[in-house]
């Protein structure tokens, strides 16, 4: 148990007899601090996938000014550290991109939080992951939407080499020091051109000791004709709903399959909500179920 436990457990505790009575806080406001903070350290990023804002939102718009988190944040934040008991350190940017990303995580952990964030992993480089493993920094995210460079490349301009060498040196890394995190996940983007890659993806993922693969979709957007909508014809053309159904599920079921074989773990694989919405083209719900010793999670889609 840390140091800060008390405080934390103490704020939690101000927060839920706020909730069970709320009529005591008058204005609805209360004093306690938020449990999960969510830390956009900056706006910017390196690649302009097809599917992100950052490829087709309007320049200058909102979502894709360039902005980084406030020095204030970073250096006078405490009490909300001291009380918080998870951190996300990533936005809509690439996080790696933010000078003083370290300096964040450094107070951060000395305040006993849990911390979490997305990469797309192609500035990460290994002095990075060298001061990522030394201060436990505990879940790291990385997107990566295909097993073959040239997929990367089309999907989102990455270099894949890259990203395979990184996570290499991650895994490397953590033998050497004897530590368990950062704990490596990979979310992947499945559409109509690189979902036949998912199952090919988890025997890659499985020689580099990834614990978790998080499986979303396309989320949906209907094109209008005429429109300048490079995102609505994006998801007419490559939403899964231009595969059979019965391919789709065969994929999945090949990819569950993978996992069952090839881990040790628990929670390895997991479809995101729109795989089973009918804004993915199949309607119906999810169904979640575990694998045997393995402990895998997953969900199947269902019939509608």
């Amino acid at each position: 148990m840390g140091v800060y436990f008390p405080q934390k457990r103490e704020n939690l505790d101000l927060i839920l007899r706020t909730i069970e009575q709320p009529e005591t806080s008058g204005d609805g406001s209360f004093a306690g601090k938020p449990v999960l903070l969510w830390l956009e350290s900056t706006a910017r990023c390196n690649l302009r996938c097809a599917k992100c804002g950052h490829a087709y939102d309007v320049p200058g718009s909102a979502r894709t000014l360039p902005r980084n988190l406030p020095d204030a944040v970073v250096d006078e934040a405490d009490d909300y550290f001291a009380a918080a008991v998870k951190v996300r350190t990533s936005g809509y940017g690439e996080m790696f991109l933010f000078s003083r990303l370290r300096s964040l995580v450094e107070r951060i952990k000395r305040y006993e939080c849990w911390t979490e964030g997305t990469t797309n992993g192609v500035v990460i480089d290994r002095s990075e992951v060298d001061w990522l493993v030394d201060l436990e920094y505990d879940q790291l995210v990385f997107s990566i939407d295909g097993v073959k460079p040239e997929t990367m490349q089309r999907l989102r301009g990455a270099d894949l080499n890259r990203i395979w060498d990184i996570l290499r040196y991650i895994q490397q890394r953590k033998e050497q020091t004897g530590s368990a995190k950062p704990q490596v996940v990979v979310g992947f983007v499945a559409q109509a051109d690189n979902v036949e890659e998912l199952p090919d993806l988890v025997r890659k993922l499985a020689e580099l000791n990834v614990c978790f693969l998080a499986i979303a979709s396309l989320h949906y957007k209907k094109y209008v004709p005429g429109a300048d909508d490079s995102y609505g014809k994006l998801y007419r053309d490559y939403a899964l709903a231009n595969l059979p159904r019965a391919r789709v599920e065969a994929l999945l079921g090949e990819a569950i399959a993978g996992c069952a074989s090839q881990y040790r773990l628990r929670n390895l694989l997991r479809f995101g909500p729109h795989l089973s919405r009918g804004g993915a083209g199949y309607g119906g719900r999810s169904r979640s179920k575990r694998c045997g010793r393995t402990g895998l999670d997953y969900g199947v889609i269902s019939e509608p």
